[in-house]
């Protein structure tokens, strides 16, 4: 383009059409619940998962197909001791298509010990009676 007035122009016009085509989503807030893990022989059954950071999507407004798909993905059962630190699983966001968009850490929530030496027996005796824990 010639000239700096035509290109800033150009510019603002760009910037507007993607202002009213595309909005930003904001899917979980940082340290929201995003589901909860199962634990093998630790002080807690269970411990629910967190994202450290906000998880936000930049989407357009006409696309009507913008149906998308939250999947965890962890080893489980998961075995303490666990930190808050500890990055445990894994949050991955799909399209309607099935391709994965974004990919975020999941965290425990609080910290997580191993059970004490009765919860260790029990959880191992109930494994040997009823098989693996539930996943």
């Amino acid at each position: 383009m010639d000239g700096t007035k035509l290109r800033s122009i150009e510019a603002e016009r760009v910037l507007s059409w993607g202002f009213r085509e595309y909005k930003n989503t904001v899917l979980f807030e940082k340290n929201e619940i995003v589901d909860s893990a199962n634990i093998w022989l630790g002080n807690r059954p269970t411990v629910p998962l967190v994202v450290k950071e906000k998880v936000i999507l930049t989407l357009s407004k006409a696309n009507k197909n913008n149906d998308l798909k939250a999947i965890i993905k962890y080893i489980a059962p998961l075995i303490p001791p666990l930190s808050q630190d500890a990055y445990v699983a894994k949050l991955l966001i799909k399209n309607h298509k099935g391709e994965k968009i974004s990919e975020y850490k999941l965290y425990p929530e609080y910290k997580i010990n191993r059970a004490g030496p009765v919860g260790r027996l029990f959880g191992s005796l109930s494994y040997l009676i009823w098989g693996n824990p539930v996943q």
